[in-house]
């Protein structure tokens, strides 16, 4: 999703070291894609603060994500051209799948912002599978339940 049906990679650095600035944890641009892309909140946060319980990690997860929201929803845009291929690929009855590491709440504003959910036949975000990328767990199993696999 990020990065493919929206190009939100800028407003997740924002937002992070918008939120890194106010829990106290120490990351900059240039630490951001070492530090953070690729992995869930929880793996981020847990490295950077190991005393912290669960509950905790989660919750930070929850408020960044709605920082990161808030941010991006005023300059918020489907990627060129993703309207009419996704439009393309229905016509032509091709089921589709959004597959996110992104938590839930994420990846249905994208969806809802973009007016795009009633194209996907599945929706898949990091909590359903066992293993978050790079692992491909979640491409698995969107190609299972397409019925692909």
């Amino acid at each position: 999703m990020d990065g493919v049906i929206i190009n939100n990679n800028d407003w997740h650095l924002r937002s992070w070291l918008e939120y890194a600035h106010r829990i106290g944890m120490e990351l900059n641009a240039e630490e951001f894609h070492r530090k953070v892309f690729g992995k869930t909140n929880e793996q981020i946060l847990s490295v950077e603060f190991p005393d912290a319980s669960e509950k905790q990690l989660v919750a930070w997860s929850l408020e960044k994500e709605a920082l990161y929201r808030e941010m991006y929803a005023p300059d918020f845009k489907l990627a060129d051209g993703l309207p009419e291929f996704l439009e393309a690929l229905k016509s032509k009855e091709i089921p589709i799948a959004v597959a996110s590491n992104a938590p839930l709440v994420n990846v249905d504003f994208a969806l809802d912002m973009g007016d795009i959910r009633s194209y996907f036949d599945v929706i898949m975000f990091a909590g359903l599978v066992p293993n978050p990328k790079p692992a491909p767990d979640i491409y698995l199993k969107s190609a299972e339940l397409l019925g692909f696999y």
